[in-house]
């Protein structure tokens, strides 16, 4: 969303990141309103988390295989 920052339209960067316009403009808005605070992730009361400590294992040795 950083690109809306730099004068990207919303329509723009949604389509470079293959969302919806809509995703991009409540980011952008949740951004405005709250800051990084405002891009947390909300689903705390919807059901399990997605990300757990195994996913997070995972992903560390993936990106450090890169390095």
């Amino acid at each position: 969303m950083a690109s809306v920052g730099r004068g990207a339209s919303c329509r723009a960067t949604a389509k470079a990141l293959e969302c919806a316009t809509s995703t991009a403009v409540a980011a952008v808005r949740r951004y405005q309103e709250g800051g990084r605070q405002g891009l947390r992730d909300r689903r705390e009361e919807n059901g399990r988390a997605k990300v757990d400590e195994r996913f997070r294992e995972r992903l560390a040795c993936v990106l450090n295989r890169g390095s």
